[in-house]
């Protein structure tokens, strides 16, 4: 059976007299049709309303507008609520500064215009609801969601248990009705998909704005009136409430004001959601299929990681005046492309007057601003006669590659730091509780520096996010090369914070502009002893992965205890797009620890008992744990990262000697060999990127991936299997192979060197030699024409001159140019070369010269 068949028996399905049993039809790995009957759909009766009045299929497009969630569809006619939702056309510009517009379709309260996301459907439970859907289009739609939610469901690979029941397909032109009576209160959702004229699309994928937010309250509850929805969705880009920022709708609140939000993210992205200047609580969790209340004692928290298809609630108070945000803090997801910058800088302008000047250009996307408006105007004059520390900015010329490295360094005594200086991580800034500090950033960086003190409980005007900090009227800019500032702070609670550039247009955070602020108690002083921080980062230049780092390296450094002695570890995570689980263990088994604080904030003493040294941490969290060793031997700390985009290498591990052990025992405990190895991520390995050798005999293809280098060779047009080169100590390379980073295999007798413009590989007497042949510096002309889908759902993206490929199971990996026709790339840390195959000027397959893997090129409609 055709996949035009499927849409067909999909359509005379839904076109059977009503009600009865309702049709699931899914294709299996081996694209076998599977019929499931169920008595029920989504445990609610359905009937037919063929003359109900409704737009008929083809109407003129209408425009998307935003919906801040504020007023509910639907009303309630004798004792029922009753919503009538159409199914349209339409378009959608999340940014209206940037000229690309998303056709797509959305859901529209009959009488209204369509909205993203759609309609908000808020219930209660106890009062029975009808849904009467229309489809206008010319196509079958799929719909989830709409009907009770079941405790007790159980999510199967992220999917909530209505995301896994048979949809309600609705042909073109058909209006169905679906009545049932909530009883479960739930943050979630509903959502439809079009169905393809090739295939059905895969379960939970949505199409644009096609989406709405679906709430249940509890039986006899009133809804608070000020409570806030937002849902982040997905199409042409990520949004908040159908907007992305600078256009996402500006809120406001008095000083002192409770705030309560429910946040509800229908995308398929992990967001780890920071909020400036406040701690806010987690007072409930859910999977969209229930909501889990959070009891106390709970822990104050700045950032809290949104698993797809999740919800949350949470609550903080304004109690401070002046413009914060509330934002992703996964840079791919917060910053503007180069591209949209030029285009819209000079106009994007803030909001209802809430800024006077233009925003800052690196920002873009799931960004919500936040005015709180004072009780009384006051103006605070800084106190005379404080702490005075002044940090610099430094950099690095051609430390990656041909980009530099940047740095933060603070001045020691009357000498400034040298302009090439640079501390990566920054120097670690000591201020003390309820002690006013005057930190002066001095930016010797040839753009503009705005500097954001995360975590920290200070004035809105210097929070550091340039043209927005600050109050309406009167906000900072970012600080102009060669100028400074001062940034006036008096830290109310001891604990872990960072710092790091905020708004950047590019990679200068994984360049090196981060570092840790740490705040001691009044009397105390931090015992680099006994004070452990281990400030977990990203580390290159204009890699949409770059590589992991642990203290600014990308292989750390031992450390050494003693048995019987309480040590605080503190873990900053400041990466740019990872999720990282931290375990220490002894013997391969976690050992114990106690939580004492995160974010910054000492944790309710409930929680501060001993648990498995094991946690998960998202972007722009801190957590301080106390472990005492109990006995001597090696233990390993380890940092395992999950890229978002693309595997990468998966660990990180960093030894930790407690009483006599050596060296040589500790590097095999973190590395898996006693060779003295460099650190990859601190050498321009990029720059030995090429092909050496000579056309008409052999190749040797050498490129840089996430682990450092990697090779191949070519004799007579046969490609070898990739391997990977470790970098030592004393600037050579030897074949390694490896496995969850560490090394399983190494051949120190071949080494291979590079003098710059030869590889010589073995040793002195019977060296080989290769000269650098010229680069294969592909322009955006030439991997346009790669661009486009594969079979076996792979996809060669272009974005940003950077060719990407993009596999079914979602994994993907950026492809370097080797060859007019050749690129090397790396899943999970393993090199391969990809080949795509031009006859006759026209691109047919995508094959891997050293696997089975081969894909034929698609039409790219």
């Amino acid at each position: 059976m055709g996949a035009a068949d499927v849409v067909a028996l999909r359509q005379y399905v839904s076109n059977l007299p009503l009600p009865m049993t309702a049709l699931l039809l899914s294709r299996s790995s081996a694209q076998r049709l599977s019929v499931f009957v169920c008595a029920t759909l989504l445990g609610a009766p359905l009937r037919a309303d063929p003359g109900a009045a409704a737009p008929a299929a083809g109407d003129v497009v209408q425009r998307v507008e935003p919906n801040d969630q504020r007023r509910p569809a639907g009303r309630i006619v004798n004792g029922e609520r009753q919503i009538e939702l159409d199914i349209v056309r339409a378009t959608w510009r999340p940014d209206e500064l940037k000229s690309a517009v998303d056709t797509s379709v959305a859901f529209a309260e009959r009488g209204h215009a369509p909205q993203n996301p759609g309609p908000l459907l808020r219930l209660q439970a106890g009062i029975p609801v009808l849904v009467r859907v229309h489809n206008t289009l010319d196509k079958p739609v799929q719909l989830r969601g709409l009907g009770d939610r079941v405790r007790g469901d159980t999510a199967i690979k992220g999917l909530a248990g209505f995301m896994q029941r048979a949809a309600l397909v609705l042909a073109p032109g058909e209006t169905r009705e679906v009545q049932f009576t909530p009883t479960t209160p739930v943050t979630s959702f509903y959502y439809a998909n079009v169905v393809s004229d090739t295939a059905a699309p895969p379960r939970g994928a949505s199409t644009g704005a096609l989406a709405g937010a679906f709430i249940v309250d509890a039986v006899g509850s009133i809804p608070d009136a000020a409570e806030r929805i937002f849902m982040i969705t997905s199409g042409l880009s990520l949004s908040i409430n159908g907007l992305e920022w600078p256009r996402t709708e500006r809120l406001r609140y008095a000083q002192g004001e409770t705030v309560r939000w429910r946040v509800i993210n229908f995308s398929r992205d992990y967001h780890p959601m920071h909020l400036h200047g406040f701690y806010f609580t987690v007072t409930a969790r859910g999977d969209t299929q229930s909501d889990t209340t959070i009891r106390a004692p709970q822990p104050l928290a700045v950032t809290e990681g949104m698993r797809e298809r999740s919800s949350m609630q949470l609550t903080w108070i304004a109690e401070r005046a002046g413009n914060w945000l509330f934002h992703c803090h996964l840079l791919v997801h917060t910053q503007s492309s180069p591209r949209d910058s030029a285009a819209t800088a000079a106009a994007h302008q803030v909001a209802d007057g809430a800024s006077d000047m233009p925003m800052h250009d690196g920002m873009a996307g799931l960004i919500m601003g936040i005015t709180v408006t004072p009780r009384v105007a006051a103006t605070k004059e800084p106190p005379p006669n404080i702490r005075r520390l002044d940090l610099w900015t430094g950099t690095r010329p051609r430390m990656f590659g041909d980009a530099a490295g940047y740095g933060f360094v603070l001045q020691r005594g009357a000498a400034r730091p040298a302009p090439d200086s640079i501390v990566v991580p920054g120097t670690p800034l000591v201020l003390t509780r309820g002690e006013p500090a005057r930190i002066v950033v001095h930016n010797r960086l040839p753009v503009p520096l705005a500097v954001h003190w995360h975590g920290i409980e200070l004035e809105s005007y210097y929070d550091g996010v340039g043209h927005w900090s600050g109050a309406p009227g009167k906000t900072r800019t970012p600080i102009a090369p060669g100028d400074s500032m001062n940034v006036y702070m008096t830290p109310p609670r001891a604990g872990s914070f960072m710092y790091h550039i905020h708004g950047e247009a590019r990679a200068e955070l994984q360049q090196g502009l981060y570092g840790a602020l740490l705040v001691v108690e009044k009397g105390q002083r931090l015992n680099a002893d006994t004070d452990r921080s281990f400030v977990l980062a990203s580390r290159g230049a204009g890699d949409l992965n770059p590589a992991a780092a642990i203290n600014g390296r990308g292989v750390a450094l031992a450390e050494r205890f003693d048995a019987g002695t309480a040590y605080r570890l503190r873990f900053l995570h400041i990466s740019t797009n990872d999720i990282k689980t931290v375990r220490l263990l002894k013997d391969g088994k976690p050992v114990q620890w106690r939580p004492l604080a995160r974010d910054g904030a000492t944790l309710p003493m409930q929680l501060r008992t001993a648990v498995d040294a094991t946690m998960r941490m998202d972007v722009g969290q801190t957590v301080d744990v106390e472990w005492t060793p109990s006995a001597r031997g090696i233990y390993v700390l380890e940092v395992e990262t999950a890229y978002l985009t693309f595997p990468g290498p998966p660990m990180q591990r960093v030894a930790f000697g407690v009483g006599s052990v050596t060296d040589a025992e500790l590097r095999i405990a973190a590395t898996g060999t006693a060779l003295p190895l460099a650190d990859p991520s601190g050498e321009s390995l990029e720059k030995l990127a090429g092909v050496y050798g000579d056309q008409s005999t052999e190749l040797v293809s050498v490129w840089h991936d996430l682990s450092g280098l990697a090779l191949s060779h070519t004799v007579a047009n046969v490609e070898s299997p990739g391997v990977s080169l470790m970098s030592l100590a004393n600037g050579t390379f030897v074949p390694a192979t490896t496995d969850s980073g560490r090394t399983k295999e190494a051949l120190p007798l071949v080494a291979h060197r590079f003098d710059g413009t030869t590889l010589i590989v073995g040793s002195e007497g019977t060296a080989r030699r290769f000269p650098r042949m010229a680069g294969f510096a592909l322009d955006t002309a030439k991997l346009a024409r790669f661009a486009g889908r594969y079979a076996r759902g792979t996809t060669l993206v272009l974005k940003d001159g950077t060719l990407t490929m993009r596999l079914a199971s979602g994994t993907s990996s950026r492809l370097v140019p080797i060859s007019p026709s050749r690129f090397a790339a790396s899943f999970s840390g393993n090199p391969l070369v990809m080949e795509v195959v031009v006859q006759a000027g026209k691109v047919v397959t995508l094959r891997a010269l050293e696997g089975a893997f081969t894909a034929a090129r698609l039409p790219d409609n």
